[in-house]
């Protein structure tokens, strides 16, 4: 089953450098997974058969040297991440593993700019929104808050209809499209609002088409009770 983001896989034995890297792939899109170290970087590249590695040269124990010479077959592509250039020719056999090398220190603008060279154009997923148009949509008004990927609020808005698969928005500000966001919705008699992620698939004139993605059960749970009782409440009213 095709995955709907491509999945990137963080080997690194910095804990500050792998939740800086998460947030900045997550941020743009991807869904990303880390590893501490060699060993356990080269479990996920079996278990989980990442899009891309982005792979630290130099770790204790297993190194990332030391790591491509173990690669299963067929790996995926790895993007090399050290605090030294090495020439291509000095690669060796890994010259035809390591699509870039990235030197230290980086922007994460120009890594972000490397590993989508390195993945090429990304799919859009459809299927699901396909399913959004053809499925019935609570009209519901619930307050929603754009929050940031350590959920501070950016925006307030309102939505205008949702169900599983997404929510229109009232935000007040136009996304950029396949734009990850995050909300909160406010869920009525309910003490906390529950979280969810999305991709945003249209935005004009301050309202936003969101696909939602990576709902909790509770979240799931939360929003078909809701979709019920609007429904019971359409349905003695008429």
């Amino acid at each position: 089953m095709a995955r709907e983001r491509a999945l990137i896989l963080v080997v690194d034995d910095d804990e500050q450098a792998r939740n800086m890297l998460r947030a900045a792939f997550t941020s743009a899109g991807y869904a990303v997974e880390t590893a501490h170290d060699g060993e356990s970087g080269l479990a996920a590249i079996r278990d989980r058969s990442p899009d891309l590695v982005l792979l630290d040269m130099v770790m204790p124990g297993l190194n990332g040297w030391g790591v491509i010479r173990r690669l299963p077959e067929n790996p995926p592509p790895i993007v090399a991440i050290s605090g030294e250039y090495l020439a291509p020719a000095a690669l060796g056999l890994a010259s035809s593993l390591v699509r870039a090398y990235v030197v230290k220190p980086f922007s994460l603008r120009s890594l972000l700019a490397t590993c989508e060279r390195v993945l090429g154009p990304k799919e859009q997923p459809t299927a699901s929104w396909t399913e959004r148009r053809q499925e019935a949509r609570q009209a519901l008004s619930l307050a929603a808050t754009l929050v940031s990927a350590d959920r501070r609020p950016l925006a307030v808005g309102q939505t205008v209809d949702l169900s599983l698969h997404g929510v229109r928005l009232r935000l007040g500000m136009d996304l950029a499209p396949g734009q990850m966001v995050r909300l909160t919705l406010d869920l009525p008699g309910e003490p906390l609002p529950i979280y969810v992620l999305g991709t945003a698939r249209w935005s004009k004139g301050g309202h936003a088409g969101i696909e939602l993605s990576e709902l909790s059960p509770t979240a799931i749970r939360k929003l078909e009770q809701i979709a019920a009782r609007a429904s019971g409440s359409s349905a003695t009213e008429a």
